[in-house]
């Protein structure tokens, strides 16, 4: 008789805390979920047994160290001596007399019993024993976040944080050694952790390591520093040569990481990444490549962008050249006619007055026209006078051809002897 009214007891002990769990997770009504109260007992135990059950203990203790301190209340301390995660009876641990127990991965002892191992006999919450180096929590009352950086004590009742904000107190403090386990949990809004580390990169003036916890400033980089900028919200991943102009960060070439690939040496972008770094060797030869593929190099002591190819000073008119307007577009065969001082970044004029901001000579590049349609053909060693269609005729002299300017002047003088009727 005993026995029973201290099973019903328990049994009763069980419904009630699980009822708060239920409550917690918005059914406001058992009854309205199964028809009698005796139905609900047994519904909500066998669903919370369901949970532990399914519960791997053995997946969070197979990264710590042998004799990691656990216990059990049939068997007191305990300490880890192996665990095997591909075993179902995985988790060996030993007792103070040098005994070794093999438990279950879900903690159990038997497996017609009920799990009983535990972190210690103060805290028994798995969940927050798995906490890692680098995790953000949050206070239960979401008022404070801090990182976890490891237990301070056996029985891991207690933590060690670092960088604690307070919202309330607006403070920040760079290390907590005795913080209550039971008063924080793992932040799962990521929008609110990275908030939180950027509050603390911000106050600091550095960047946050989350391997080390520590606060990395950032060095001083000089004009013509090859540079890594790393992705944020507002900018992808690059590689840049600094140009610093009054104070700000310029660049003199930069190669964007992004599907295209895409380099730009005209030297009028700004660098708005927030981390940066030194660029490897690699990363380094990832640009200079990328420069030598628009026919430039990187002049390390005049500090500027030279051509690889000198023979762009040289050309003479009607010599055959490959231009275009920007970096995304494709070579056009064209002939060349001078090169103009302008302020547009479009020096280079074709027979024709269209200019263009980039141009090649045609021999020696013919592999950037490889299976390029230009005026319905393929280009490969044809004669570009073909498929130029403001292409002029070879008895016309340079000195014939008149820019637009003059063209239109000498067109409205006509129009105005027409008037007159002097024509």
């Amino acid at each position: 008789m005993w026995s029973r009214t201290r099973k019903e007891n328990a049994t009763d002990a069980s419904f009630t805390s699980l009822q708060v769990i239920c409550t917690q997770k918005l059914v406001p009504d058992l009854s309205a979920v199964v028809p009698s109260v005796r139905m609900a007992k047994i519904f909500i135990l066998k669903e919370s047994n369901n949970m532990e059950r399914n519960f791997n203990i053995a997946e969070i203790l197979k990264d710590k160290p042998k004799g990691t301190k656990l216990y059990a209340d049939a068997f007191g301390e305990l300490s880890i001596e192996e665990i095997c995660t591909e075993d179902n009876h995985g988790i060996t641990l030993s007792d103070n007399c040098g005994t070794d127990w093999l438990f279950y991965n879900d903690g159990k002892y038997s497996w017609l019993g009920e799990s009983i191992l535990v972190p210690s006999k103060e805290m028994r919450d798995w969940h927050k024993f798995a906490w890692k180096k680098g995790y953000v929590l949050v206070s239960n009352d979401s008022d404070s976040h801090i990182i976890f950086n490891g237990f301070s004590k056996n029985d891991y009742t207690t933590f060690e944080g670092k960088h604690w904000i307070s919202v309330s107190k607006k403070r920040h403090v760079s290390c907590l050694k005795m913080q209550n386990v039971q008063d924080y949990h793992i932040e799962d809004n990521k929008d609110s952790a990275q908030t939180y580390i950027n509050a603390i990169e911000k106050f600091c003036g550095g960047k946050l390591n989350l391997e080390t916890l520590e606060i990395e400033k950032q060095p001083e980089f000089k004009d013509g520093d090859i540079l890594y900028g790393e992705k944020d919200e507002l900018h992808t991943d690059a590689i840049f040569i600094l140009k610093i102009v009054k104070g700000k960060r310029n660049y003199y070439a930069c190669l964007v990481l992004n599907p295209y690939m895409t380099c730009d040496y005209i030297g009028i972008g700004f660098a708005g990444n927030k981390t940066l770094r030194y660029a490897t060797e690699e990363e380094k030869q990832k640009l200079f490549d990328a420069l030598a593929k628009q026919g430039k190099a990187w002049d390390a002591e005049k500090k500027m962008i030279v051509d690889l190819n000198p023979k762009v000073d040289e050309l003479k008119p009607f010599d055959k050249v490959l231009v275009k307007d920007n970096t995304y577009g494709s070579w056009e065969p064209a002939l060349f006619w001078k090169k103009v001082d302008v302020k547009d970044l479009h020096p280079y004029k074709i027979i024709g007055g269209k200019r263009y901001r980039y141009c090649e000579p045609y021999e020696g590049n013919e592999h950037l026209l490889d299976n390029q349609k230009c005026g319905g053909l393929i280009m490969g060693n044809e004669d570009l006078t073909n498929c130029i269609p403001w292409y002029c005729k070879p008895h016309f002299k340079c000195e014939d051809i008149q820019d637009g300017k003059t063209q239109r002047r000498m067109r409205r003088k006509n129009q105005l002897r027409k008037r007159k009727g002097r024509l």
